[in-house]
This record gives structure tokens, C-alpha cells and sequence, in this order.
């Protein structure tokens, strides 16, 4: 089993509820991890019990350095997004 996959989805490719634009929500960061899992082969099922959200810009000010961490019963994921409107799914099993 492999302990880190990494998913990248185009914000075009799908929708967040309400058709809102991607902000950063934690509810947002759900559907796309679950969007990530469903639609390609991280080897987990779909994830339910969510904790520890956290979202900042690594480089304060510098609104593509944003990233968000959340953790789930099966690892925890790192999401960033690139200026191409890709955001970018990192997946870690917990050992």
C-alpha cells in the first residue's frame, strides 16, 4: 500500500455546494478531498469524520501560497492551489 498519493483536479472540473467560488472553507476542503478520493484512486474510501482544519498563506501576503491541512480517520491532507486554478490533493496514510 502506498502511504502518500497525490490527486490534482482543475477548479472547472467539478462544483462546491451552492456553486460557490473555492475560498477556502473547511466545508469546501471536504467536498474536495471526497471529490479527490471518489474520482481517482487514492486507495481510501470516503471520508467522514474530518478534525483539525487549518488554512494560511505560507508566505504571508501572497495570496498562491495559500495551503490547508485536515485530518481524517485514514491520514490527513495537505491541499494547495497553483495559479492555473489546479488544486492540488496531497494525501498521508497514518503509519
Amino acid at each position: 500500500m502506498t502511504d502518500t498519493y497525490t490527486v490534482t483536479v482543475h477548479q472547472d472540473d467539478f462544483s462546491f455546494p451552492n456553486n460557490e467560488e473555492f475560498n477556502w472553507t473547511e466545508e469546501q476542503i471536504k467536498v474536495l478531498v471526497n471529490y479527490a478520493i471518489e474520482n481517482y484512486d487514492v486507495g481510501i474510501s470516503k471520508q467522514n469524520q474530518f478534525k483539525e482544519f487549518a488554512t494560511s498563506e505560507i508566505n504571508s501576503g501572497i495570496s498562491f501560497s495559500r495551503a490547508a491541512y485536515i485530518e481524517s480517520e485514514s491520514g490527513y491532507f495537505i491541499i494547495s492551489e497553483d495559479m492555473m486554478l489546479h488544486l492540488n490533493v496531497v494525501y498521508s496514510r497514518w503509519d
